[in-house]
């Protein structure tokens, strides 16, 4: 029995909905929730009626019970609005603080083949329907698709940064830095360093004077993971920092455990990244620049050159030491960042312009980066496909999420010569 199991039947509802606890009550699920392929509990804000109460909260999943405290959720305060948990095995009691979790075993609810049809679910859910005939296909079709789906994708995403901007009352700037923010977050912080973004007013950025330790004491102040008080001369300047510009300016602060850690690697921690965005704050990046159609990627690179303070050398978190390691932005993340964040924007502002030559000179600016390396590209590479920058890579991806896992066969010009053949 795998976890993921669990989640696919829960996500198909195919169980139902009202279950009897290892405590003898009903329980109902009223909402299932939001599925969390990040760290955290594994259904996010769903809602239960258990017995003559309504539950708002988290789900967790394990195969048998134990796995929480095996798992160390106990020590966890992301787990303590976790309102329910499903077991395939009931082999202990779990508590959540003093809150005795009401527990569901499902061994005895699934049947065999609901099994095998998630196992053969989840085995294909991977493949491409037409990966044995790719060799076949011209490779001018797959060229033009490529182009088709990527053009796709950057209409798509400037739509949402438009949609964005207009909410914001024509704020270019905020939109910039909460899609600067998102991609700094990553898949697991994205939306604490959202929300952190939309607690700042940009008109007081001309108080701070573009003092680097200014904007990072914002920043750090704001997200709740400046300790109180440090021995670290750095540290300790930061807090009283923080502390002068929380009266000055009003600051709202986050609380600590809305930042995640578990499952990423430590260059992404958010302390550290908190102060590569605040630095990048105090820079600042002029929307002109990205949208110039004669600058290059080496010119935009170097729009996200950094400096950190010596301090950011030996420390992910601001209270853990580690080895002497570079605290700059990384040439594949600034990459990804020309990829998710800088292009996008300047081929949304080409939209907004109504200017087809910007649009058309990022198109092509995407054939000067490198291309993405993961589990989706290599994919296509193992097939055959050439992938020789960012103009192939960010296609595909598109191509296989929003066509081929939607079995959109027949508006892909791939997919129509398959099925010609």
């Amino acid at each position: 029995m795998k976890e993921t199991y669990l989640h696919q039947l829960f996500l198909q509802k195919s169980l139902g909905n009202i279950f009897v606890t290892t405590g003898n009550k009903v329980l109902q699920v009223l909402d299932f929730g939001r599925h969390n392929t990040n760290s955290g509990p594994d259904f996010l804000e769903a809602k239960i009626r258990l017995g003559d109460e309504l539950w708002a909260g988290h789900i967790e999943f394990h195969v048998n019970a134990s796995d929480w405290y095996r798992h160390g959720h106990e020590n966890d305060p992301g787990y303590n609005n976790v309102i329910a948990h499903f077991v395939y095995n009931y082999d202990c009691d779990v508590n959540s603080g003093e809150y005795l979790l009401p527990t569901i075993e499902l061994k005895e609810l699934i049947r065999d083949e609901q099994l095998d049809h998630i196992r053969i679910k989840l085995r294909n859910k991977n493949r491409l329907i037409c990966e044995k005939s790719l060799l076949d296909i011209d490779e001018s079709v797959i060229s033009s698709q490529i182009r088709q789906v990527l053009i796709s994708r950057l209409d798509r995403k400037a739509r949402k940064i438009l949609d964005e901007i207009h909410s914001n009352k024509g704020d270019k700037v905020r939109v910039f830095y909460q899609t600067m923010a998102r991609a700094f977050g990553g898949k697991v912080n994205s939306e604490p360093f959202e929300r952190l973004v939309l607690g700042i007013n940009f008109s007081d950025f001309r108080r701070l004077n573009a003092s680097p330790l200014k904007y990072e004491a914002l920043v750090l102040g704001m997200s709740g993971l400046l300790p109180d008080k440090s021995e670290n001369d750095y540290v300790q300047s930061l807090i009283s920092e923080h502390t002068f510009l929380k009266h000055l300016l009003s600051l709202p602060q986050m609380n600590a455990v809305e930042w995640k850690y578990s499952s990423m690697r430590p260059f992404s921690f958010p302390d550290i990244r908190l102060a590569q965005f605040a630095h990048l704050l105090s820079k600042g990046i002029r929307l002109s620049d990205m949208s110039d159609p004669d600058a290059d990627p080496n010119q935009l690179f170097q729009l996200l050159d950094i400096n950190l303070h010596p301090f950011w050398d030996t420390h992910y978190r601001l209270q853990n030491y580690t080895k002497n390691k570079s605290s700059n932005l990384s040439a594949s993340f600034k990459n990804h960042l020309l990829i998710n964040v800088l292009f996008p924007f300047a081929y949304a502002l080409g939209k907004y312009q109504r200017n087809n030559t910007i649009c058309y000179e990022i198109l092509q600016k995407y054939r000067l980066l490198k291309p993405e390396n993961n589990s989706v590209v290599n994919q296509w590479k193992k097939l055959g496909v050439k992938v020789n920058s960012a103009f192939e890579s960010q296609a595909l991806i598109e191509l296989k999420t929003n066509y081929c896992n939607e079995k959109k066969c027949l508006i892909c010009s791939i997919g129509k010569e398959v099925l010609k053949s």
